[in-house]
């Protein structure tokens, strides 16, 4: 029967994601947000940078990141190596379709080690379903199960923002939206490298996104949390209040 009751919440997964789609706009340069730095490298978070869905938004997507950057007082590099970590889910015929006008741009400009696809789902159930004992193992465990491969995603990513290469790196990482998956990642992230309690990481994409997350990426962070304070031994505060 809970097996049952999980496959129906991934159904509803699933058509939750597709019907994002309908409402999804093209890129939107309020979307954007830079999140970390390291000597010249820099790493963003957004929504999908693709136009009337036919062109990469790579003009709009730039000159946005050299705006942000400069305001924080930065100099906004003039050349550098543009990396684009894409979540959307290739079962979705939209979503395949941004993915392709992506990749098709970095093949182009001969530059596909730069373009990951990585497609994030979250999680069906919340941790707060469980009891103690329970969700401290499943936490302990989350490497094994995690679909949305956060630990090494996230170690990647890091990687590259804090390698110096002779040209800068501009990192952004989106779904379509730019605000339940892309919150997921963000928050993670957050939590991971800068010490971000769950609320407070729950909180950020709260506002970034306008509204609440969808329930699968809330789980998903929550999890993460939870992965943090209970695997690697993090002093951190996984409860909202």
């Amino acid at each position: 029967m809970f097996k049952l009751f999980l496959c129906c919440l991934l159904i509803l997964n699933f058509s939750r994601i597709q019907n994002s789609l309908v409402r999804s706009e093209d890129f939107h340069a309020n979307m954007v947000h830079l999140i970390d730095s390291y000597q010249g490298n820099y790493l963003f978070r957004g929504n999908e940078p693709v136009i009337n869905g036919t062109f990469f938004a790579y003009p709009e997507l730039t000159e946005t990141m050299k705006t942000i950057i400069e305001a924080q007082g930065f100099t906004a590099p003039t050349n550098f190596e543009l990396i684009d970590m894409n979540f959307l889910n290739l079962f979705s015929k939209k979503e395949a379709e941004n993915t392709k006008i992506e990749e098709d741009w970095y093949q182009k400009h001969s530059q596909s080690q730069n373009f990951f696809a990585w497609p994030i789902y979250g999680s069906v159930t919340d941790p707060d379903m469980y009891t103690d004992e329970e969700r401290k193992k499943k936490a302990l465990t989350f490497d094994n199960w995690d679909i949305d491969r956060l630990t090494p995603r996230l170690k990647i990513t890091y990687d590259l923002l804090h390698k110096v290469d002779t040209l800068p790196k501009l990192i952004y990482f989106h779904c379509e939206g730019g605000k339940d998956r892309t919150g997921e990642f963000g928050g993670s992230y957050m939590m991971l490298h800068f010490g971000w309690d769950y609320a407070k990481a729950l909180y950020w994409d709260t506002q970034i996104a306008g509204r609440v997350l969808e329930i699968f990426s809330i789980n998903h962070l929550h999890w993460y949390c939870y992965y943090l304070k209970e695997k690697l031994g993090r002093d951190i505060s996984c409860e909202l209040n």
